[in-house]
């Protein structure tokens, strides 16, 4: 099964979050899952995106344990990728590179 990823996404320099931004989640230079970002209860932005398993077809060269997820919301990377473990739901906060 692929890993779930979730947490909010935080501001930066010349970076503000905003609902509908979309994100990508990158495994050895292969996109590994697609989602958007949204609103909670509270008005902060936040996100939940599954990250494929490696496997054959379009989730070759993606999730295996150990292997580094790297995030992209709209046009910035993120700080602090994530190691893949689809063992539980992982919350990841998500801020952006400078």
């Amino acid at each position: 099964p692929p890993a779930t990823y979730y947490g909010p996404v935080l501001p930066g320099p010349g970076f503000t979050p905003a609902p509908d931004l979309p994100i990508i989640a990158w495994v050895d230079n292969h996109i590994c899952g697609m989602s958007t970002t949204s609103l909670d209860e509270q008005g902060q932005v936040v996100y939940t995106i599954k990250v494929l398993a490696a496997g054959a077809g379009l989730a070759t060269g993606c999730g295996v344990p150990g292997k580094t997820v790297v995030f992209k919301v709209g046009p910035r990377f993120m700080l602090a990728p994530a190691p893949w473990d689809n063992n539980r739901p992982q919350r990841h906060e998500l801020s952006p590179t400078l």
